[in-house]
C-alpha cells in the first residue's frame, strides 16, 4: 500500500511509480504459476516459507533503493514472491484441512490473510505518521514477515513430526 508513496518520496513521478506497480503485479502473474509448480515439487508448506522469506526481506529492501531502475528491477523479484505467498498458503490450507468444513478454512484463512494485509496498510500509516519516513514502517513489516516464518517452520515441523507418528497402532499379532 505505501510503495507508490515511497518511490515517489525519491521524486520519482506517480505515474513512473505506477509503472513500478504494474511491473510487480505482472511479475505477480508469474509468481502464481511458478509457484504452485514449487509447492508440486517441494511441497506447499516449504514453498510458503520460501515466498514469504523473500517478500520478508523484499519489504526491507525496498527501502534501500533510490532510483526508478533499481525499484523496477526489485518489483521483478518482490511481485514473484509476493504472489508466490498466496498461492502457497491456499494450497497449503488445502492439504492440511479435512474436506468436510474445508470452505470454512479457506474462508478463514483469507479472512485473516486481508485482514493482516489491512493491519499492514494502517500501521504503515501509523508509523510513517509518527516518524515523518518509511524506514521504519517497512521495517515493522519486516518483523511481521519473520514472525510470520517462525510460525510457517512451526507448522513444517509439527507436521513433519506428525507424518512420522501412526495414526493408529494396530494390536500386534501372536
Amino acid at each position: 500500500m505505501h510503495l507508490m508513496p515511497l518511490i515517489q518520496s525519491f521524486c520519482i513521478s506517480g505515474t513512473d511509480a505506477g509503472s513500478v506497480m504494474f511491473v510487480m503485479l505482472l511479475a505477480a502473474i508469474g509468481g502464481r504459476i511458478a509457484y504452485g509448480k514449487l509447492c508440486d515439487l517441494i511441497g506447499s508448506a516449504h514453498s510458503w516459507f520460501v515466498a514469504s522469506a523473500l517478500q520478508t526481506i523484499g519489504v526491507l529492501a525496498f527501502t534501500q533503493f533510490g532510483s526508478l531502475q533499481a525499484f523496477m528491477i526489485f518489483a521483478l523479484v518482490y511481485g514473484f514472491a509476493y504472489a508466490g505467498v498466496m498461492t502457497s498458503l491456499l494450497v497449503t490450507t488445502r492439504k492440511l484441512t479435512p474436506v468436510r468444513n474445508k470452505a470454512m478454512w479457506m474462508g478463514v484463512v483469507l479472512s485473516l490473510a486481508w485482514l493482516g494485509h489491512a493491519f499492514g496498510g494502517f500501521q504503515g500509516a501509523l508509523v510513517f505518521d509518527l516518524t515523518e519516513g518509511y524506514g521504519a514502517s517497512f521495517a515493522a513489516g519486516a518483523i511481521a514477515g519473520a514472525a510470520n516464518l517462525v510460525l510457517i517452520g512451526t507448522l513444517i515441523w509439527l507436521t513433519r513430526s506428525n507424518a512420522r507418528a501412526p495414526a493408529f497402532a494396530l494390536p500386534e499379532a501372536r
